[in-house]
Formats: C-alpha cells, structure tokens, sequence
C-alpha cells in the first residue's frame, strides 16, 4: 500500500511541480538516492543522500527530499533540501529551458505554490531572478519576492542586441 503511495506521490509532484513539456507526464519517474524512509502512518515518504527526481525533461535534485500526504494519500507538500537544492526542465520544446536553486524548495500543493527559500535564483533565456525568497503560483503564472532587511531582488533582463 505505501508503495503505491509512493508512486502517486512521485507522479503528482513531478507533474505538477514542474511545466515541462507535454511528453514528460506519460515518462517514467526515476528517483535515486542513497537510502528512503516510507512511513505510512505519519504519510511521509523521506529520501536522503545525493536526491534525484527525474522524468522526461523534469530533474529535481537535492540533499533531501521529504513527500507529505493527507488520510487519503494525496500530496500536501513536498520539500527539497540541498546546498543548493535544484530544478530543471523544458516548459515547452520551443521555450528555453528554465532552472533553479535555492537551499529549500517547497511545493504546496493546496496552492500550486513552489517557494524557493535561502539564496532563490530562477533562470530562463540568461534572463535571471534573484532573492532570498522566492514564491512561484503555478496556476497563474507569478513569481513575486518580498524585501528583507539583508538582501534584495535583483531581476536581470538581457536585451536581444
């Protein structure tokens, strides 16, 4: 029963925590680390050492990996931990590919919000967005930071010339 629990939680957060390209949802996920803890009870799923999530153009790496699930088994929120944890895929074949990093990457799915915490930097086409927090709706489309007292967002837009 954990295993296929497992197995749902690795295809919800692979396809909903990254766009990529239309292909990838019907691609096997590979996860490969160093050792795994399934704890039905707490309906958690924890992979530690060396984390690598992958299907189709989808790549998600880190030191740690933690899945969380409700009573029925569905995802709440998956937390990626590193130095840096990152994230890579193709949103569409004729789009540049888009990566990431930061310390913690969280996905909450109640939302479809992934927050990139502690050195967060998105880039996609060379153009780049950097902060110490940064919050991605899904669903809209938004990528928003807010000020902190020890650094700033620094967005950098290369011209076409």
């Amino acid at each position: 029963m954990i295993a296929k629990r497992t197995i749902t939680l690795l295809l919800f957060f692979a396809s909903t925590l990254l766009f990529a390209l239309p292909g990838d949802d019907a691609q096997n996920i590979v996860l490969i680390a160093a050792r795994a803890e399934l704890n039905q009870q707490a309906g958690t799923a924890t992979y530690w050492d060396n984390v690598h999530i992958t299907q189709g153009s989808r790549h998600v790496w880190g030191d740690q990996a933690i899945f969380y699930q409700d009573e029925h088994g569905e995802l709440t929120r998956a937390i990626v931990y590193g130095n840096l944890a990152r994230f890579r895929y193709l949103p569409d074949i004729n789009d540049p590919e888009v990566t990431g990093e930061a310390l913690t990457i969280e996905y909450i799915a109640g939302t479809e919000t992934l927050i990139l915490e502690g050195d967060a930097w998105v880039e996609q086409d060379n153009n780049t967005y950097a902060a110490p927090r940064i919050e991605y709706d899904l669903v809209n489309d938004v990528i928003t930071s807010k000020p902190t007292t020890q650094s700033r967002t620094q967005i950098v837009i290369h011209s076409n010339n």
